[in-house]
């Protein structure tokens, strides 16, 4: 079984539709740093005139900006398809966190240590908690089925499809949504800069979003894996070289899509991939995406969607070692 892709959606650094973000990939553009006041690095952010359209949403008035990314790529997910209300109530949703709502999260501990351990808003702490842009998402589309929150970086983006895929193979209804999203503040931005957890990338905000359907066909994701565990670079080349190698002969893809970042796991990663396909062609998204954890990496298997539905590649690889100690991959044909 595969899955179709039927709708996608993404707020990326270098725009909102898949026409003006690819050509930005296409013609080499990549997007414009900025250093916002407080920060210690320079980062991507996105323009708010990208989601101004669900910014008024009452429900999202007092939410933080992570889940208005999170609902305005599902909503261009969702935006090509007509579902009954009872489709959209029976639609599971698979969310995706990186580091989840860290402006309200430092603003709501920042109240307590300053004026002490009864001013922590209560306004503040709902939009705390990881799978709060999942239940703005539920809300915003009308859906009331499965609503799961996974949290990693981009290999557990990439493992959470093969978790949809055993989603629908066990369920009558075959669709799924699945959402990521990431959000910058001056403290996870710090984080990554002097723990050097974005890979030499400039960190960055986002989502990504698909509409998924099973199907039978051999178009779509056709390879999934759920990704293994691993201690140190040698051991992760290791897992990602049998990750690999499992790939079906005929998903063999002639592309890959990564940050191709200078640390040293991604070195890893490109050199295991080409171990295992000499003659892949490398793509670049790190200038384009940056570094948002899963919402990256979603924005890369969308890329890879469009590439292949364009017909530029065949099959496209992403793949991903993750700062959390885990490989994936995955092959759209």
């Amino acid at each position: 079984m595969s899955l179709r892709i039927i709708g996608t959606g993404w707020i990326t650094p270098v725009g909102r539709t898949p026409a003006e973000a690819i050509s930005r990939v296409k013609d080499h553009l990549p997007a414009t740093p900025d250093q916002p006041e407080g920060y210690e690095t320079p980062v991507l952010p996105i323009d708010p005139a990208f989601i101004q359209d669900v910014s008024g949403i009452p429900r999202l008035r007092r939410s933080s900006v992570i889940s208005h990314f999170a609902v305005a790529a599902a909503r261009d997910a969702m935006a090509g398809i007509s579902l009954s209300e009872d489709e959209l109530a029976n639609l599971p949703l698979l969310f995706l966190a990186g580091d989840g709502s860290v402006v309200y999260t430092r603003r709501f501990y920042q109240d307590i240590v300053t004026r002490g351990a009864g001013s922590g808003s209560p306004l503040l702490f709902p939009e705390t908690v990881y799978n709060a842009p999942a239940s703005h998402v539920a809300a915003s589309l009308g859906l009331r089925d499965e609503a799961l929150t996974f949290v990693g970086d981009g290999a557990a983006a990439l493992a959470a499809l093969d978790s949809a895929r055993a989603l629908l193979l066990a369920r009558k209804e075959k669709r799924c949504l699945m959402v990521a999203a990431q959000e910058l503040d001056r403290i996870n931005a710090s984080a990554y800069l002097r723990w050097g957890l974005t890979r030499g990338l400039l960190p960055a905000e986002g989502a990504g979003a698909l509409l998924l359907e099973s199907s039978s066909t051999e178009k779509g994701i056709v390879f999934t894996h759920g990704g293994y565990s691993f201690g140190s670079n040698s051991d992760a080349a290791s897992k990602l070289v049998r990750i690999l190698q499992s790939i079906p002969s005929e998903y063999a893809p002639d592309a890959c899509i990564s940050s191709m970042a200078t640390s040293n796991v991604a070195l890893m990663e490109r050199k295991a991939i080409r171990e295992v396909f000499p003659k892949i062609t490398f793509l670049s998204s790190g200038p384009f995406f940056g570094e948002s954890l899963a919402a990256s990496a979603m924005q890369q298997v969308i890329l890879a969607h469009h590439l292949v539905a364009s017909g530029d590649y065949r099959r496209v690889l992403v793949a991903s070692a993750g700062y959390h100690g885990q490989v994936c991959a995955t092959v759209l044909a």
